[in-house]
């Protein structure tokens, strides 16, 4: 295995500079034309959630709750083997751009339509008492408002939709992670783990980082501009035989090996989540204190490693570290052994692979965190050096305490973006829910009693994993709601 500093691998990494470029290139390709989709779809959605006609908004409702609540690994995994086993596929590329658009059009429906909200009701009227239609209102009044509430969330969804489309990989596809994969594990190129992912990191933080940081700057100045102011018919034979299908793919959920199986998938998935976002918690708490309160010359190196260690975490794919992890992270001799129905084997590869969700969600946790501590007064620091704290026990007990309290919410947010973002552990490991599904798709002749996989097959089962993780992130994301509307009544004190 080429270390970093190995001059052959860092020259098999430049002879081969085409193929990073290649990659590069069918991402950004991937992630234009998936733009696109979803700016389609996140406006025309918006609109309908905010247009006040109840089915237009129930529909609205559903597509964003379905789609947010679900991984978009699955969601790619789904249309990919849907459209390959019924014989109507379109290409990896153009799955990856149709999953992709759907998934991030979600995520624009809501900034669209917490955009036009947050326009004042009289201007609404005003519009209407000038004889404009929903339309006009919309085009020449609300929407050019809205824009820069619109533009800063956006831009960090262009971000993670760059990063995104890492998924490709699942399905074989030619993007930036694909074809650094193929690359070290290649014949005449395997070995270069280091140079060649630490490549493929510099091009996704080159280009993600300038768009996060024009977002972030957007956000900080948008704040302070605020305080200053048809097919034939089938035959009957098709129709029973499909029937048939259905019926035996039905089979394989009912059958109690199949759903152990699948329901300790989602054991270890709920486990790796919960790891992930406690250390995250943790860790995340201390990077967010670095940054926010090493400002002096002796501790300003701190605060500066802080910031690079969330600003690479944040501008490239989880898919990447974990394939990092699973090559470079040592696994301790204590799980070198069997536990929890795995292998030992399996247990190293879970330790090696969860690690990457850790170090991820950290960072993300982190601007969280650092976002409820600048929301506290700095009047509190004053007043618990007056009342004889140190600064660590202040932090303790006063701010730290203050900070989680109006971030609640978030962290359950992300949460449910940490319990989606597990499924891309399937790409290494069959550990998780999302890895046996795949594996069991792969194995459905044993069950289904066709001695074939069919369609319906994929429907089956990636719809009954769509439904679990459905449920789990639909009641968590009904209890932020509930947070937040009780957060936005709860009565000032006078």
């Amino acid at each position: 295995m080429a270390g970093l500093f190995s001059a052959d691998a860092w020259n098999k990494v430049w002879t081969f500079r085409g193929t990073f470029l290649l990659g590069l290139g069918n991402t950004a390709a991937t992630a234009v034309f998936a733009l696109v989709l979803a700016l389609a779809l996140g406006i025309l959605f918006g609109l309908y959630a905010t247009s006040g006609k109840r089915p237009l908004a129930f529909v609205a409702r559903v597509y964003v709750e379905v789609i947010q609540n679900t991984p978009v690994l699955l969601q790619m995994c789904f249309l990919y083997y849907a459209l390959a086993f019924s014989g109507n596929s379109i290409g990896i590329i153009n799955t990856g751009i149709l999953t992709l658009g759907i998934y991030h059009g979600a995520y624009m429906a809501g900034v669209v339509r917490a955009g036009i909200e947050a326009i004042p009701r009289g201007q609404f009227e005003a519009a209407a008492s000038q004889g404009f239609g929903y339309l006009r209102q919309m085009y020449y009044i609300i929407l050019p408002q809205s824009i820069k509430i619109i533009l800063p969330p956006m831009v960090n969804q262009v971000v993670n939709l760059i990063k995104n489309t890492s998924c490709l990989y699942i399905v074989g596809g030619a993007d930036l992670i694909s074809v650094t994969y193929s690359f070290v594990t290649g014949e005449n190129t395997g070995g270069a783990y280091a140079p060649a992912y630490l490549v493929s990191g510099l091009m996704f933080f080159i280009v993600c980082c300038p768009l996060s940081s024009l977002a972030s700057m957007w956000e900080i100045s948008l704040k302070k501009r605020d305080v200053r102011t048809g097919r034939p018919a089938k035959s009957l034979e098709r129709v029973g035989l499909e029937m048939e299908q259905i019926k035996g793919s039905l089979t394989m959920i009912t059958n109690p090996a199949v759903f152990a199986y699948v329901m300790k998938g989602v054991a270890f998935t709920v486990i790796i989540s919960v790891v992930a976002v406690v250390c995250g918690i943790l860790f995340g708490s201390i990077l967010a204190m670095v940054r926010n309160y090493c400002t002096t010359k002796k501790t300003r190196a701190f605060q500066w490693l802080s910031v690079i260690y969330i600003e690479i975490f944040r501008n490239t794919p989880l898919l990447l570290w974990i394939f990092i992890c699973l090559v470079f992270c040592p696994c301790p001799r204590a799980l070198e052994h069997k536990m929890w129905g795995l292998s030992s084997a399996e247990v190293k590869l879970l330790f090696k692979t969860a690690v990457a969700p850790v170090l991820f969600t950290s960072s993300v946790i982190a601007e969280i965190v650092r976002g409820g501590l600048n929301s506290v007064a700095h009047g509190q620091f004053e007043a618990g050096h007056s009342q004889g704290f140190s600064t660590v026990q202040i932090m303790l007990y006063i701010v730290l305490p203050q900070a989680f309290r109006s971030i609640v919410p978030t962290l359950l947010s992300q949460v449910i973006t940490t319990i989606k973002d597990s499924s891309y552990l399937a790409n290494v490991a069959t550990i998780e829910l999302m890895s046996r599904v795949k594996k069991l798709l792969s194995s459905a002749h044993r069950y289904n009693g066709l001695n074939t996989v069919n369609v319906s097959d994929v429907f089956v089962l990636f719809g009954f994993a769509c439904l679990i993780y459905f449920v789990i992130n639909f009641s968590l994301s009904c209890v932020v709601r509930q947070m937040q509307k009780r957060k936005k009544t709860v009565p000032v004190k006078r």
